[in-house]
């Protein structure tokens, strides 16, 4: 997978931002920053794209809304599935599978541990064939540690085909000191959207699941906590087509008990062929605390990126009011040549 998530996040350095965008709205706050391979760097994008494709998503939003209370009981153990959706468990991979998901990682260490105390704070590091963005939640020196993630997608069909491009949705562990890593990787191939399963301490890559790549999903990841402990052994994964109400989910037990941490939102691109510059979202993104309350997003958030020598890494956050001050965002990137 080449650095799913920034295999030497734990060495990144600490570095000066850059506020380029700020704008205040009744239900939202968007804030755009971003560092080039050698520093400071500022990236501009057509604001009126932004405002179209802000238009669409909260279109989108006011779609399905009867999936994020079904989505809460599948977390809180009501459902073990959608009621009436046609439900099957994720599929056995295969060396073709493996060809369409990005090259595994070498082993992950922690994410930072340097202290992270504002909500803009950006860390980057330079990469060698890979540009990347992480739009993190929760983790030390934050209100709150993340556990559960789930989000919303229909921008599939703008990643880059043959895995050059992969969108992730990450929730990060601690073990024994160190980091793990699970997450659900999303590529594409010509019509098809590949999602496979990533479980670091059951050796990587796990099962996988398709659908045409213009569906509209819900895609999450929990891993089974009691109420007001970090602790968890069992870990679910599912994603569910909205378009057509099929679920497809896989529970994996891990092989020692894991405490909750970070999640993420990444955007990761192989440098050696050029980004398309089109925006990649999640929305209806929410994290949700030791508790399995929703968290303060924007109180939780921080920036890190791998620079590149040949792309920009870009981002936005919209956050939103729903269910509380900023409990749901819309997560925009996108890479753009140098």
């Amino acid at each position: 997978m080449k650095k799913i998530l920034a295999i030497g996040i734990i060495v990144l350095l600490v570095c000066g931002v850059v506020l380029v965008m700020a704008q205040n709205r009744s239900k939202n706050e968007v804030a755009c920053t971003s560092l080039g391979a050698t520093g400071k760097k500022n990236y501009t994008y057509d604001e009126d794209e932004i405002t179209k494709l802000r238009q669409e998503i909260e279109t989108q939003m006011r779609e399905y809304t009867w999936a994020d209370e079904i989505a809460y009981d599948l977390i809180t153990g009501k459902y073990d599935r959608p009621p009436g959706a046609r439900a099957e468990e994720f599929l056995p991979l295969n060396e073709d599978i493996l060809a369409l998901l990005p090259d595994p990682p070498d082993p992950v260490p922690a994410l930072p541990v340097q202290p992270r105390t504002s909500q803009t704070t950006s860390s980057s590091s330079v990469s060698s064939g890979i540009a990347a963005g992480y739009q993190v939640f929760g983790g030390d020196d934050k209100p709150a540690y993340c556990g559960t993630v789930w989000c919303r997608t229909n921008s599939i069909p703008n990643l880059k085909d043959k895995a050059k491009e992969w969108h992730v949705i990450h929730q990060w562990g601690r073990k024994n000191g160190g980091g793990t890593e699970n997450c659900i990787v999303i590529t594409r191939s010509g019509d098809l959207a590949f999602f496979g399963s990533y479980v670091s301490s059951l050796g990587g890559y796990q099962n996988y699941t398709k659908f045409p790549a213009n569906h509209t999903f819900f895609i999450g990841i929990h891993p089974k906590h009691n109420s007001d402990s970090r602790e968890y052994n069992e870990i679910f994964f599912w994603v569910w087509d909205l378009t057509t109400d099929e679920f497809r989910s896989k529970t994996y037990t891990l092989p020692e008990t894991e405490l909750i941490y970070a999640v993420d939102a990444a955007l990761e691109h192989d440098t050696s062929v050029s980004p398309n510059s089109l925006w990649k979202s999640f929305y209806k993104f929410s994290a949700f605390d030791k508790d399995l309350e929703r968290v303060d997003l924007k109180a939780n958030f921080e920036w890190l990126e791998w620079t590149s020598p040949e792309m920009n890494n870009e981002h936005v956050e919209d956050y939103y009011d729903t269910y509380g001050p900023n409990t749901e965002a819309t997560l925009w990137q996108r890479k753009t040549p140098k």
